[in-house]
C-alpha cells in the first residue's frame, strides 16, 4: 500500500506547479467529489489521484481564524450549499511550492476521511483555494468544544484553589478514564487499517459539548510502518516542548516513544500504545509524565525512554496501583515489553472500571477473595449465618425426628433452601440501603467541612431548644408528628448547647452550619428505599406521617453545640452531645462509623447510628455529623 504522499510520483508529475495543474484539469471532468473513501480492508492510496477542484461558485464562506498548527491554520467557515458551519484546515501559502509538505497534507485529509470511526472527525472534501490556484484546504466537521489539554488545565486550576473539594462529576477521575476508551477506540480501529498517529497528545484530542470525543491531527500519521521525514526544522523553543516537532523525527517530545525519538524505523502501533499510557499518566495524575524547563531534556527523556515518577497534583493523594500498573506497561522501553495492542489496554482500564482484576497487576488469593466479599459484605455474613443455622437444624432434626427421616429432610430442606433465598435476597437489600446511607452521611460531612471552612454564610435565624418550648416562639409548622410521637418542625432544625457553655459564644458557629438544614432535609428524603418520584409539597408529609428511614440528622461540635433536624423540644437541660453514644468514636476514626445500637432518647426506640468525624488540617477533631 502506497502513502498519499506519493500521488506526485504516481501521477508523473515531479514538481509542485505540475501536480497543481493536474488538480486543476481534473475540474472540468468531475465536480463536487469527495475524497473519503468506503473501508472495508487496511487503507490504500487510491489507484488514481483524488480529485479536487476550485469551485466557480464557492461553496465555503471562510469568517474567522480559531487555530494554527504546524503545516497550517484551521477557520471557521459556512457551508454556503448545505447552510451548516464546518472547520476548514487550509496550507500556509509559504508552503505551496514545497511538494513534501503538499503530499503531508493531502495524505492527512486522505487518511483521516478514510478512517471512519465516531471518534475520528470527518473529512467533507478537499479543494484548492479559488483565490490562489496553489493553496490546497480540507473542509471537515465542527467539533464544538475543548480539547483534552484544557479539561486537564481545568481539573488542575480547580484543585489549585481548593485542593479538599471534589472535582465535579464531568472532571472526575472515572469520566477522564471513559474519555481515554473512546480515544483508544479510535487509535485500535487506525491500528486496524494500518495507521499509526505519532502524534498523540492532549491537544489532539477534541471534547465536543455531549461529550462526544475525537483523535484530531493525522498529519504525520505513518501508514503500514514506513519511516518518513520532513523539510521542516526544530524551533529550538521551550514554549514548542508540547507541539509537534517536525525534522528527522517526527512527534512532540512530551508524548514520544523512545524509538520514535531516535528514529527508527520499528515505529508501529506499539508507538502509539506508549504515548497512550504518558497521556493516561496524566489523566491520572493530572501532572505531565515527561516535562522540563529545557528542550533538551525533555528530548533526551524521549530517547531514553524514561518519565517523571507518577505523583498527584495534589500532594499525598493516593494514586490506584492498577492504573500505575497499566502505565508502566504502555511505558515499557522495550515494545515487546508493551501491550501488543490497544484492545488490550482497554480491557485492563475497563477492568479498573469495573473494580475488576487488571491483567498487568494480577490479584493475590486473599486479595481476590477479599474483592469478592468487599463486594458482598452484607451477603457474606447471611450465608454464614444460614449455614449455621441449617447445621443447627439439621442436628436437631435428626435428634428428635429420627423414625421420620427421610420425607421431614426433604420438607425441612426445602423450607431452608427457601429461607436461605428470602435471607440472601433480604441481605442484599441491606447491602445496598447501608451503601447508600454511607453515602448520604459522607456527603453531610463533606458539606459540614465546607461551612466549617467559611465557604458559605449565614441562612437564617438559629432557633434553640428552650423556643420549641414556648408556643409563643415555636415555629408555625411545630405540630404533632404521628411517626415520631411528638411536635417536630421540618421547616427548623433546632440547636442545642452543652451544660455550662456560654450560648454567646456558639452564635457565630451556629450562624455558619445553619445552611445544614437543607442538607438535612435532602438527606432524609433522599435516605427512602422507594426512589419514585415525589412532588415537593408532599415531601413533608412523607417524612412526618408515613417516615423515612434516616429519622434524625444532626451534628456535634467539640465546642458543645448541637444542631439537629427535624427541630423539638424534647432535649433535657443536662444533654451534652458530647456524652453520647454516637459521639464517642475511636481514636483516629476516619470515614462512616456505623454504631451499635441504642435506645433513642426521644422515644424512636433502638437506632444505629452512621457517624462520621469531622477533623481540622491539623488532625483534630471538630466535631461528628
Amino acid at each position: 500500500m502506497e502513502e498519499a504522499g506519493s500521488l506526485v510520483r504516481e501521477t508523473g508529475l515531479e514538481d509542485i506547479d505540475s501536480f497543481i495543474s493536474f488538480l486543476m484539469q481534473e475540474e472540468d471532468s468531475e465536480r463536487n467529489e469527495y475524497v473519503r473513501a468506503e473501508l472495508t480492508a487496511p487503507l490504500a492510496a487510491p489507484a488514481q489521484p483524488p480529485k479536487i477542484h476550485p469551485k466557480d461558485d464557492e461553496q465555503y464562506l471562510e469568517l474567522n481564524s480559531i487555530a494554527e498548527g504546524g503545516m497550517g491554520e484551521i477557520w471557521l467557515a459556512k457551508d454556503l450549499k448545505l447552510g451548516r458551519k464546518v472547520a476548514i484546515k487550509t496550507m500556509r501559502s509559504a508552503d505551496t511550492d514545497s511538494p513534501r509538505v503538499v503530499q503531508r497534507f493531502v495524505r492527512e485529509a486522505q487518511i483521516t476521511a478514510q478512517l471512519d470511526h465516531p471518534n475520528v472527525v470527518p473529512v467533507y472534501n478537499l479543494e484548492i483555494v479559488k483565490k490562489s490556484d496553489r493553496q490546497l484546504r480540507f473542509a471537515m466537521k465542527l467539533v464544538q468544544g475543548r480539547t483534552l489539554k484544557d479539561v486537564l488545565l481545568a481539573c488542575r486550576a480547580r484543585l489549585r484553589d481548593n485542593p479538599k473539594r471534589p472535582l465535579p462529576p464531568r472532571l472526575a477521575l472515572n469520566a477522564r478514564l471513559e474519555i481515554f476508551l473512546k480515544i483508544c477506540e479510535a487509535v485500535a480501529y487506525a491500528h486496524s487499517k494500518g495507521v499509526v498517529h505519532r502524534d498523540l497528545k492532549p491537544a489532539n484530542v477534541m471534547i465536543g459539548e455531549f461529550g462526544e470525543v475525537y483523535v484530531m491531527d493525522w498529519g504525520i500519521a505513518k501508514v503500514r510502518g514506513k519511516l518518513e521525514t520532513s523539510d521542516f526544522k526544530h524551533t529550538g523553543s521551550v514554549s514548542k516542548l508540547e507541539h509537534t516537532q517536525h525534522g528527522a523525527v517526527l512527534g512532540t517530545p512530551t508524548y514520544m516513544a523512545p524509538e520514535q525519538a531516535a528514529g527508527l524505523e520499528s515505529v508501529g502501533p506499539h508507538s502509539d500504545i506508549y504515548s497512550l499510557g504518558l497521556i493516561l499518566q496524566e489523566l491520572v495524575t493530572l501532572n505531565r509524565a515527561r516535562w522540563a524547563q529545557d528542550r533538551s531534556v525533555v528530548e533526551a527523556m524521549a530517547i531514553e525512554g524514561t518519565r517523571l515518577p507518577p505523583t498527584h497534583f495534589v500532594e499525598g493523594r493516593r494514586l490506584p496501583p492498577e492504573l500505575l500498573a497499566i502505565v508502566s506497561h504502555c511505558a515499557e522501553v522495550e515494545p515487546s515489553s508493551r501491550y501488543q495492542s490497544v484492545t488490550h489496554l482497554m480491557g485492563d482500564v475497563r477492568a479498573y472500571l469495573r473494580d475488576d482484576e487488571v491483567s498487568v497487576l494480577p490479584d493475590s488469593a486473599i486479595k481476590r477473595v477479599w474483592r469478592v466479599m468487599n463486594r458482598h459484605r452484607q451477603l457474606t455474613m447471611a450465608a454464614l449465618f444460614s449455614v449455621v443455622t441449617f447445621a443447627v437444624l439439621v442436628v436437631a432434626w435428626g435428634l428428635a425426628r429420627e423414625n421420620d427421616a427421610i420425607e421431614t429432610a426433604r420438607w425441612r430442606e426445602g423450607q431452608i433452601t427457601s429461607l436461605m433465598a428470602d435471607v440472601s435476597a433480604h441481605a442484599h437489600r441491606i447491602d445496598v440501603q447501608f451503601h447508600r446511607l454511607a453515602d448520604i452521611a459522607k456527603h453531610l460531612a463533606d458539606t459540614a467541612m465546607f461551612l466549617l471552612d467559611g465557604h458559605e454564610g449565614y441562612d437564617r435565624e438559629p432557633l434553640w431548644w428552650e423556643q420549641f418550648t414556648d408556643p409563643a416562639s415555636a415555629p408555625t409548622d411545630f405540630a404533632m408528628s404521628p411517626v415520631y410521637g411528638i411536635p417536630i418542625s421540618l421547616d427548623h432544625p433546632v440547636a442545642k448547647a452543652a451544660p455550662g457553655v456560654n450560648r454567646a459564644e456558639l452564635v457565630p458557629l451556629l450562624e455558619r452550619i445553619s445552611p445544614l438544614a437543607r442538607s438535612f432535609r435532602e438527606a432524609m428524603f433522599e435516605s427512602r428505599v422507594d426512589r419514585e418520584w415525589v412532588p415537593p409539597e408532599e415531601r413533608d408529609h412523607l417524612i412526618s406521617e408515613i417516615g423515612v428511614p434516616i429519622r434524625w440528622t444532626y451534628i456535634g461540635l467539640e465546642q458543645g453545640l448541637m444542631f439537629s433536624y427535624p427541630g423539638k423540644a424534647t432535649y433535657a437541660a443536662s444533654y451534652d452531645p458530647r456524652q453520647r453514644p454516637w459521639y464517642q468514636l475511636p481514636e483516629n476514626s476516619r470515614g462512616v462509623v456505623w454504631g451499635a445500637p441504642y435506645l433513642d432518647t426521644h422515644g424512636q426506640g433502638a437506632v444505629i447510628p452512621a457517624s462520621v468525624p469531622l477533623y481540622d488540617e491539623q488532625g483534630q477533631r471538630l466535631g461528628v455529623v
